[in-house]
């Protein structure tokens, strides 16, 4: 059976739980007068994450990607494992014959509650040696506040503890400087105190100062259009910082990319409560991640991964900014 809608998948695969940004499975969009359908992404009752691999130079960049990474005993690639989801290989089934998958590690797998966000790095999303429509997309990114602002927000889910409920909203590539430090700071709203933002903020910021010093490893190749994965759960706990792959299966739901959206989260745990902004940065057992994702425009090129980096700096400085806010406020109380 062909299936291209969710309610026909086979019952090993769901539409994923806590899918931020990207294509959905079995979207299609009209380009150039032509209809395009996209695998989009799935997950597996097994704990996985299926990306659907594109079938022009993309999928093969991408699937050429995880393959140096994990597949090679280089150590310049090597050295990126621990900042990118773990590769299982090539997914195939049956009942999708026209679909073909990476197979990855689910980040969010076994998360209850948890704040998401995609974050797109990056003066540029494409690599200068890319296709005629890739570059006018290039020229369009320029002319935006990507340029200079560095970062937006592909998608993003806030645990909103009132409604029981994850709240999604996602920024352009037109978003100013004001807008991106209110949205993360608004990210970082669930967590119970000042110290405990800070504490997560500080996590955030040792992982991307580690992914820039090992991106700076791999010159003359060069990784473009890339997001950063920011996910901290309050009901799950650190020691489950490594996802394992046999917790329950994800619930089927529909979301739509273009609405902001509220998704139920059914049998939430009992959040830790914490009472002021006294506490110490080791009472705060919580699972926290962040991950480099999407490497469909890696390619080499003499200037590296300048325009990532340029993103990642440009994001530790907006943290560091909400940081200080943080601290302020913890003076002013």
């Amino acid at each position: 059976m062909v299936c291209d809608e969710a309610k026909d998948l086979p019952p090993e695969l769901h539409i994923p739980r806590f899918q931020v940004a990207g294509h959905r499975f079995g979207e299609v969009r009209i380009k150039q007068g032509k209809k395009l359908r996209f695998a989009g992404v799935l997950s597996h009752v097994d704990g996985y994450i299926l990306k659907g691999k594109q079938s022009d130079s993309r999928g093969k960049c991408e699937h050429d990607f995880f393959q140096k990474v994990w597949f090679s005993s280089s150590s310049e690639f090597t050295s990126l494992r621990r900042h990118v989801p773990r590769f299982f290989g090539i997914y195939t089934h049956p009942a999708l014959p026209q679909d073909t998958f990476l197979k990855l590690e689910d980040f969010t797998h076994g998360c209850c509650a948890p704040c998401i966000a995609d974050l797109k790095c990056g003066a540029f999303s494409n690599c200068p040696d890319c296709t005629d429509e890739e570059v006018l997309n290039r020229r369009m990114l320029n002319t935006s506040n990507l340029s200079s602002v560095g970062v937006y927000i592909c998608g993003m889910s806030i645990y909103d503890s009132d409604l029981g409920a994850l709240r999604s909203v996602a920024l352009g590539k037109n978003v100013t400087k004001p807008e991106l430090l209110t949205s993360l700071s608004n990210y970082l709203e669930p967590l119970p105190s000042n110290m405990a933002r800070i504490f997560v903020i500080d996590e955030f910021l040792k992982k991307l100062q580690e992914i820039i010093n090992d991106v700076l490893l791999i010159s003359p190749i060069a990784i473009f259009g890339s997001s950063v994965l920011i996910i901290y759960d309050l009901g799950r706990s650190a020691a489950s910082q490594s996802t394992s792959c046999d917790l329950v299966s994800p619930l089927i739901l529909d979301s739509d990319k273009n609405q902001t959206s509220i998704i139920h989260v059914p049998d939430t745990k009992m959040l830790p409560v914490f009472t002021n902004d006294l506490e110490k940065q080791s009472d705060f057992n919580f699972y926290i991640q962040l991950k480099l994702i999407d490497f469909a425009h890696t390619c080499t090129h003499p200037s590296g991964s300048s325009s990532l980096l340029f993103g990642l700096n440009s994001l530790i400085n907006y943290l560091k900014e909400i940081k200080q806010m943080c601290f302020s406020q913890l003076i002013l109380n």
